[in-house]
């Protein structure tokens, strides 16, 4: 049921506890989920609270999903104060963003 879900919403959205404690994929893992036009439409776009700058994006599943065409790019949004350049780098180059 959870996977289904995912496939009919546009967004997930988490905090950074969450992202911290549990490292989530965040993705629709559903068989025949895969567009052949498009292998992403049916993935949601992970989008995580993070104000502190606490999570680690370089090191997490959902980076690492997106890097390999199986998840989209994750959104940040954070504190203008907390944008890291590296962070926002690894994200960007993948279709990710950061959002303060």
């Amino acid at each position: 049921m959870t996977h289904y879900l995912r496939s009919k919403h546009s967004a997930i959205l988490i905090g950074a506890g969450t992202a911290l404690a549990d490292d989530p994929g965040l993705n629709c893992r559903l068989a025949g989920a895969a567009d052949g036009d498009d292998p992403l439409r049916w993935q949601p776009r992970p989008v995580i609270l993070d104000p502190r700058g606490r999570w680690d994006v370089e090191g997490s599943k959902v980076l690492r999903l997106a890097q390999e065409g199986r998840a989209r790019a994750p959104w940040v949004v954070t504190d203008l104060a907390f944008v890291d350049d590296s962070k926002a780098e690894a994200l960007e180059a993948v279709g990710g963003a950061v959002i303060a």
